[in-house]
Order: structure tokens, then C-alpha cells, then sequence
């Protein structure tokens, strides 16, 4: 089935239904509109939103909704790292498929999934408030 074309026309969607958005286009009575597909998974319409619509030649026909329309903004740059991040939780979990590596400068620590911790860097400070021992089947100091 052709559809005639009028023109094209800014509009805000105004209502959802489940089987057509509804813009508002300069005023006029809400019309039920469909939306042109992109073939991939665009973010879902919400009321507000502002869309450039293909509007029909009859009244009685639907429009189409060719996309929303959003103020242009150059390229992002890179993020920038936060100075500090907290997680506070009771319990924290992380989960590595073959190892986990926490890297700070010259220092690291790896922990890989055959069980083995290894402690890298500079310096290593142990301390402990109370007793603090070093326990393996074999333990080389030096």
C-alpha cells in the first residue's frame, strides 16, 4: 500500500500505546505514528521525546516516526579517571575466568586460578596488631 507524504514535521511524542506513538506535530490533534525500523537496537521511545515525523497525506492515515531528534555534540572526549572510587558493601565479590591482576605503578598483584598469589613491588610491608605468621609446606626467606 503507497501512503501519500505532506511534508515532514517536528513533533513530541505524547502517548504510548501498543500499537502506535502518538506525536503532537505544531499543535495539531495527536497523531498515531509508526516508527521506521533501523535494524538494530535503538533505545525505545519515551513521552517527551522529540521526533521528526513523516506526516501522511490523509488525516485518517498514520504518520511515521523517522527518528528522535537530539542536539548534536562532537565526538566525546576520554573520560577522566575519578580521583577516588569507594564500593561499600558487606561483601564484595570478583569473579576472574584464569586470573586477576591489580596493577599500581611498579607494584602488582596477580592471583591466578591454579591458586597461586603472587605479591610484586618495590618494597612489601607486612604488619600485623597481633601475631603474623608465614605458613606453606616450605617457607624460603632470601
Amino acid at each position: 500500500m503507497l501512503v501519500g507524504v505532506r511534508g515532514l514535521g517536528r513533533g513530541r511524542v505524547v502517548r504510548l500505546g501498543p500499537d502506535a506513538a502518538w506525536v503532537s506535530v505544531e499543535e495539531e490533534e495527536p497523531l498515531a505514528c509508526d516508527r521506521l525500523g533501523s535494524g538494530g537496537d535503538s533505545e525505545p521511545l519515551r513521552i517527551g521525546d522529540e521526533v521528526l515525523v513523516a506526516l501522511p497525506g490523509e488525516r485518517a492515515e498514520r504518520g511515521c516516526i523517522l527518528g528522535r531528534v537530539e542536539s548534536w555534540t562532537p565526538s566525546p572526549e576520554p573520560a577522566k579517571s575519578e580521583p577516588t572510587r569507594r564500593i561499600a558493601a558487606e561483601r564484595l565479590l570478583i569473579e576472574a575466568g584464569t586470573s586477576l591482576e591489580i596493577r599500581v605503578g611498579e607494584s602488582r598483584i596477580v592471583i591466578t586460578e591454579k591458586g597461586d598469589i603472587i605479591l610484586s613491588g618495590n618494597n612489601l610491608l607486612s604488619r600485623a596488631r597481633r601475631v603474623n605468621k608465614i605458613r606453606g609446606a616450605a617457607v624460603n626467606i632470601n
